[in-house]
């Protein structure tokens, strides 16, 4: 990742956004970034099946596809078609909550790596303390990678197992 913004929506308040407006703000950005993957939540919402992850994912993936669409908001830069789009998912469930129907998985990312910086970074999510708390000990069990969803590419193809997200995109 090279760039990250943050947006000014209020947590737990996105399903009540215009919709319009917001995925239009995420094709501006999809245009001036112009990234070649995109990544966000499944429409389940995530592990947690929180309703602002399901708006998120509902956005971004309209904002995806309209990216490219010049007749989409013409003032929101040049046309920019991302190469792949991917959702994020999980091999488990935490105990003690409902059950998200996760997606299978395309991609396998091994993150040790990162593992602490990326619990760093969670850390700083102030609202989401309590839920890291609850939740400490199962990512202590299955923290070690991520798993995505390839859900949409400018290619046709069969849908096959990678361990990287950018595999045989052009440099």
């Amino acid at each position: 990742m090279t760039h990250h913004e943050l947006m000014d929506y209020h947590d737990g308040r996105l399903e009540f956004v215009e919709f319009p407006v917001a995925a239009g703000r995420l094709v501006e950005r999809i245009r001036r970034f112009k990234p070649d993957v995109v990544l966000t939540f499944g429409g389940d919402g995530g592990q947690n099946t929180h309703a602002d992850h399901m708006m998120a994912s509902t956005l971004t993936t309209a904002a995806f596809h309209w990216a490219w669409q010049a007749k989409r908001y013409p003032d929101a830069g040049d046309p920019h078609k991302a190469q792949r789009l991917y959702y994020v998912t999980a091999n488990f469930h935490f105990p003690d909550r409902p059950p998200a129907m996760v997606m299978p998985w395309t991609v396998t990312l091994d993150i040790r790596s990162v593992r602490e910086r990326k619990n760093e970074a969670f850390r700083q999510h102030v609202s989401q303390a309590p839920l890291m708390e609850k939740t400490k000990e199962t990512f202590e069990r299955y923290g070690a990678e991520e798993f995505y969803a390839l859900v949409a590419t400018v290619d046709p193809q069969p849908a096959r197992q990678e361990t990287d997200l950018f595999a045989g995109l052009a440099e």
